[in-house]
């Protein structure tokens, strides 16, 4: 009751007829909002209040990202609704014909977009039938794909799964890219069950290598594997906990932005894709603002630790992703954001 006037059920003044058709266009404008936001089109991404594209653009980005992809000119196709990803690679990979090639690509695809519900499909790849050497990369890859999404008792069996790949002939000729699947298990299987397995492969070519030049030069190559890659690997695993370990939320974000940016460069092979995942799990988990904020604070170490030659490109990825996770770029910002390509900026960036 205000000022002696009585209170009105608004509903209550409405005739029967008229409540009906309230009511009806209040659900249609329901049923709409929901159409609306589950079908994208003007869906706001997990990223940034930009709208999804449509079907047909993010399918025809996606093929060119699979099959035709040049990293001279392309990047990771962004702003995707990850339903219409998800079925588009869940088709692909279905392909009988599918190669090696493509399935690195979808791999990198499901990564980004953290498609977990897609892991059951890359264990649809492994047979235990290997008989190829295409094969057997289509195997590394979708090992190291449940890797990346896999959890639980689907960890596991990736794991289990990565150690019959090492045991197989074609292992020898492809421990470069079995060492780049075993980074993405570097937190659940200890380095030295790998050297187990390396060391007998060193032996036997040891043994091959007498008198033939082809066994010494791939014998050598095992030889660096095994005493400066491994142990890299194995201290970005150290890397890795230190940072997940960090409670203070400033702290760690700032350890990934300077990853990311190329600011801390111990281990980066190894570490930058890993700081792009944990960084846009974040925004999934917690949003942009602290991100932002993060990316602000780099752009001031840009300045004291990037080579004076490097700050303006560095400090241009620092632009990109702060613009990639919605955050106020300056036209001065924006200009030196587009200053540099999408592919040298690295993956947050929109173009």
């Amino acid at each position: 009751m205000f000022g002696g006037c009585p209170s009105v059920n608004l509903f209550s003044q409405l005739k029967p007829r008229m409540l009906l058709l309230v009511i009806t266009l209040l659900i249609a404008v329901f049923l709409f909002f929901i159409a609306t936001f589950t079908q994208g089109g003007i869906m706001k991404t997990q990223f940034a209040e930009r709208p999804y594209k449509e079907r047909a653009t993010a399918e025809k980005e996606l093929h060119r990202y699979i099959y035709n992809f040049d990293p001279r000119r392309d990047i990771l196709p962004k702003d995707l609704n990850p339903s219409h990803v998800t079925d588009f690679v869940q088709q692909e990979l279905q392909e009988k014909n599918i190669d090696s090639f493509a399935t690195n690509q979808i791999v990198e695809l499901a990564d980004f977009y953290n498609l977990r519900g897609l892991v059951l499909g890359f264990f649809d790849l492994l047979n235990r039938k290997e008989s190829t050497e295409e094969q057997f990369l289509i195997s590394i890859a979708a090992t190291r794909a449940i890797g990346i999404l896999g959890q639980g008792e689907h960890l596991n069996q990736g794991v289990e799964y990565y150690r019959y790949l090492l045991g197989l002939q074609y292992s020898k000729s492809y421990l470069l890219e079995l060492l780049r699947c075993y980074s993405d298990y570097s937190l659940v299987v200890p380095g030295n069950a790998i050297s187990t397995y390396i060391k007998p492969m060193f032996t036997a070519l040891d043994k091959e290598a007498n008198g033939d030049p082809n066994m010494a030069t791939k014998l050598r190559e095992v030889e660096d594997l095994q005493n400066n890659v491994l142990p890299r690997i194995l201290r970005a695993a150290n890397a890795k906990r230190l940072i997940l370990s960090e409670e203070n939320t400033q702290n760690r974000l700032d350890r990934l932005v300077d990853i990311y940016l190329n600011l801390d460069t111990h281990y980066r092979e190894w570490l930058v894709r890993w700081a792009v995942r944990q960084l846009l799990r974040e925004f999934e988990e917690n949003g942009s603002e602290e991100l932002v904020k993060s990316f602000r604070r780099g752009l001031g170490r840009v300045q004291s630790m990037a080579p004076q030659e490097a700050i303006h490109a560095i400090s241009a990825s620092c632009f990109r992703a702060i613009d990639f996770f919605g955050g106020q770029l300056s036209e001065s910002e924006l200009k030196q954001a587009k200053s540099i390509s999408g592919n040298v900026a690295g993956l947050l960036s929109l173009e």
